[in-house]
């Protein structure tokens, strides 16, 4: 079985922040497939919805467990299932914003969410398809760097009107990158969508 994991964070008051991105990337893949009606696991600490890409079984996962204990709802699907492939979805600052990775057996890149899911399972070989939110300048459309408070204000704030747009195209690209990594594996996405 695969699992599609979002990383972000339960509550309407983050609903269409950056760090909510990897559920955003979710609902439009359940917008594209019809599945089942989301479902709560409550061992899991997480709502799910079971689909179909390309007729390999998925399961569409939101942790409920806050971004920073992501990891207590990987490794409850891993105890369940030994044997799962865990895609993990999140948002990246070091990227510019809808701008889509797919790696695999990489280190955490200072995102919380990964870093739970690293010491919660004590593995690192998930395939990761980043989406990048990374601060830009409206006026020059420039990279800006932050860090500390205002990069905690950045990413748990919510997209800019003029953002929108390319959040949307974004997550239809997250759906193909996705349909991929299902289909014909991480090898194969990376060479098509990176």
């Amino acid at each position: 079985m695969i699992y599609l994991v979002g990383l972000g964070n339960p509550g309407a008051q983050y609903a269409n922040t950056r760090h909510n991105i990897g559920w955003l990337a979710l609902d439009a893949v359940a917008k594209t497939e019809v599945g089942s009606e989301t479902e709560r696991v409550a061992h899991w600490s997480a709502n799910i919805q079971r689909l179909n890409i390309k007729d390999v079984p998925v399961i569409l996962v939101y942790p409920e467990t806050y971004m920073n204990r992501s990891g207590e709802t990987v490794r409850a699907i891993l105890k369940d299932d030994p044997d799962a492939e865990i895609v993990l979805v999140h948002d990246d600052v070091a990227l510019p914003l809808g701008q889509l990775r797919i790696a695999c057996g990489r280190g955490d890149g200072g995102h919380n969410g990964v870093r739970s899911v690293y010491a919660q399972t004590k593995r690192k070989d998930f395939v990761r398809l980043r989406i990048g939110v990374a601060p830009v300048n409206p006026v020059t459309g420039r990279h800006k760097v932050v860090d500390g408070a205002a990069l905690r204000r950045h990413v748990l704030g919510s997209f800019a009107f003029w953002e929108r747009t390319r959040v949307t195209a974004a997550c239809q690209n997250a759906v193909a990158a996705l349909s991929t990594v299902v289909s014909k594996g991480p090898e194969t996405a990376m060479n098509q969508h990176n």
